[in-house]
């Protein structure tokens, strides 16, 4: 039971490390194609 916890937990934290990044990648893109303008 323990063990399918902290897989579920580290599996939420993966997901939003991700987010995360997707978010600042994006943003990243985004604010490059508005200098080229």
């Amino acid at each position: 039971m323990i063990q399918e916890g902290l897989t579920l937990f580290l599996w939420n934290s993966l997901i939003k490390q991700t987010g995360r990044l997707i978010e600042e990648a994006s943003l990243i893109l985004y604010l490059e194609g508005e200098g080229r303008k």
